[in-house]
């Protein structure tokens, strides 16, 4: 099974939650370690 988690590309947190949808459909999420708010990347393991 690929476990995907959401890091935050200023602080690398994975501790990140959904916050709507772009301009161009992807998916943006909020970080609540440092209050970055963007599309981020993903990491698979």
């Amino acid at each position: 099974m690929i476990a995907i988690f959401h890091c935050c590309t200023s602080c690398q947190s994975t501790d990140v939650i959904r916050n709507g949808k772009n301009a161009a459909g992807n998916a943006k999420f909020r970080c609540k370690s440092c209050g970055f708010s963007g599309v981020i990347q993903t990491k698979r393991v």
